[in-house]
């Protein structure tokens, strides 16, 4: 396995501007725990599940991608209509250049935190095989809904969660996203009316109550199929193995699902969010705000403090 360094983007060499990479052969290694991402809109909703300890934790990291997308697009349309196509040229190659840079710093970091994350926990990446669903987009009617399903890169951002992994040493498994926030991880129910509105997902017909981008981390959990099952009922959800080798090991407690946190709370249910992933999560250039959080973005603050 190999780890790809940009040097720099553009290196000068002889007069001439070139992109370089340098190479290092890394060992990559397996292991039984596991870190399942569901990359959204606004969010990375992820489930850290320790089979050592016998324990999963559902968390998600917040990002301000779409607010970046949303803000110079309205830019640009201002621009080119003072200015006229032509006229607006320079002003939007220099946005447009900003606009790249921010996204670029949000996906790195977003990649580092998630590999601090699995690298204390010795744990291997699932993810979603997104390539399904970009192909689907373009046959959208609505130019809205289809400008922000491609905001967000989620090519660009799977390669650098697969960088930062296989360079510290660990696997990254791609499983189908077909119905993962609509499909119900107990009865298997698969409906469109299960998901309420974009955090609230009830089945319609077992019951079970869950944040509907959790939801979508036990699917994408459960259809890795490494031996371990999703079960439970209404009132709380636990790992069983797929055969008698081991014994069930607790997941989380769903009867507060009604009551399950929003963007801003860093909790999990009520309960206290685990202090290493709040110490990952808090260490330098978290996109946190130091009290186990995350921040609540502003874009136009955010592109003052930066000096934007």
């Amino acid at each position: 396995m190999f780890r790809s360094y940009a040097v720099h983007p553009r290196t000068k060499v002889l007069g001439f501007l070139a992109n370089l990479d340098v190479r290092k052969r890394v060992k990559v290694k397996g292991y039984r725990n596991k870190l399942v991402i569901d990359i959204n809109e606004n969010n990375v909703s992820c489930m850290a599940v320790d089979l050592d300890k016998g324990k999963a934790t559902l968390f998600r990291v917040n990002h301000d991608i779409k607010g970046i997308r949303v803000k110079y697009r309205l830019i640009r349309m201002g621009v080119q209509r003072r200015l006229g196509n032509d006229g607006a040229k320079p002003l939007l190659r220099k946005y447009g250049a900003r606009e790249r840079h921010m996204v670029e710093d949000r996906l790195k970091k977003i990649a580092k935190r998630l590999a601090d994350i699995a690298e204390a926990i010795k744990a291997d990446v699932v993810v979603e095989n997104l390539e399904l669903r970009r192909e689907k987009v373009g046959k959208l009617k609505a130019r809205q809904l289809n400008y922000r399903l491609n905001a967000l890169p989620y090519k660009k951002l799977l390669t650098y969660v697969g960088t930062e992994f296989n360079g510290g040493g660990l696997k990254v498994h791609k499983v189908p996203p077909n119905w993962s926030s609509l499909e119900c991880p107990l009865c298997r129910n698969r409906d469109v009316r299960n998901r309420m509105n974009a955090e609230e997902f009830r089945c319609t017909k077992c019951g079970f109550t869950l944040n509907s981008h959790y939801v979508a981390a036990l699917n994408l959990y459960s259809r890795f199929n490494d031996g371990i099952a999703i079960r439970g009922r209404n009132r709380a959800l636990y790992m069983v193995p797929r055969s008698n080798t081991s014994e069930a090991a607790p997941l989380v407690s769903v009867d507060e699902a009604p009551n399950d946190p929003m963007a801003r709370e860093w909790v999990l249910r009520g309960k206290t969010m685990p202090k290493f992933i709040k110490k990952i999560l808090n260490s330098q250039n978290n996109l946190g705000d130091g009290h186990g959080r995350p921040r609540s973005f502003s874009p136009l603050k955010r592109l003052k403090d930066e000096g934007g």
